[in-house]
């Protein structure tokens, strides 16, 4: 019996993560602290706090042709140590929902990261220490916990993940595999995932992204990062940050977004 209870519950703490990561995220919204409000509020601005726009994206659920879901847009403001890349999605009528920010070096290696969630009412954040040390702090519902992740393969978030498309694409397009861990603040946690070249449209290279472990796989869809013959990225297909609204209730957006490039350079 004790042999059994041994196997049985490391197998339900590994069913739990798959829950926590593939979750249909059927919950009502929340309400966000008054000061993380006003900055959600702020950033939709058109004041330039966030930097450069480098492109838009319009989301909608996997492969509809239905009017937008959301929209959003990626800036980038250059900082003493690098670049800080946020993200904000906003919905049809230019209300904010989510803000991601991400401080990152040059090369996109990730240094802090900073996420407003409205729909889910988080206020999280996660610090890389120079060891790879990931420390999280996240608040939601006036209670605020911690989580202190070791060191490991290089940790992503979404303003950070194409970016490390870029850098390693010499390599992925030579068969390569590269491995990271992607950053989901709402657990206090990253999942590791491997990233690959795969077959694709013509005239378009296209890369797979992947659960390492199978288990998290069953609840995690499959993501597709299409890009142009230059390096822009056309698609993604995806879980993509904004929940969507189904009745009286939020669910998770299995999404394709489609991107609209406003500078020349990718940052």
């Amino acid at each position: 019996m004790d042999d059994f209870r041994s196997k049985l519950h490391p197998l339900l703490r590994r069913l739990f993560v798959v829950f926590a990561v593939g979750m249909a995220a059927c919950q009502h919204s929340h309400i966000l602290p008054s000061d993380a409000a006003t900055t959600l509020r702020s950033a939709a601005t058109p004041s330039g706090m966030l930097g450069e726009l480098i492109y838009q994206g319009a989301v909608n659920r996997r492969d509809s042709t239905a009017p937008s879901l959301y929209r959003y847009e990626r800036r980038v403001l250059a900082v003493t140590d690098g670049l800080r890349s946020s993200h904000l999605t906003l919905s049809p009528a230019g209300e904010p929902v989510v803000i991601q920010r991400a401080h990152h070096t040059s090369s996109y290696e990730l240094l802090e990261f900073r996420e407003i969630h409205a729909q889910t009412g988080l206020v999280g954040q996660v610090q890389v220490g120079v060891d790879g040390t990931a420390t999280y702090h996240t608040t939601s519902d006036g209670r605020t916990r911690t989580h202190v992740e070791a060191p490991g393969d290089p940790l992503h978030v979404g303003p950070t993940l194409f970016g490390f498309v870029l850098e390693n694409w010499d390599s992925l397009m030579a068969g390569s595999t590269h491995a990271f861990r992607f950053v989901v603040l709402q657990n206090r946690r990253s999942y590791r995932f491997e990233l690959s070249k795969t077959d694709g449209p013509p005239g378009t290279t296209t890369f797979e992204m992947s659960p390492s472990h199978p288990l998290v796989a069953l609840g995690v869809p499959s993501t597709e990062l299409v890009f142009d013959e230059d390096r822009n990225i056309l698609r993604y297909t995806g879980l993509v940050p904004p929940l969507e609204q189904v009745g009286r209730r939020l669910r998770r957006l299995d999404a394709t977004v489609t991107y609209e490039h406003t500078s020349e350079a990718y940052r």
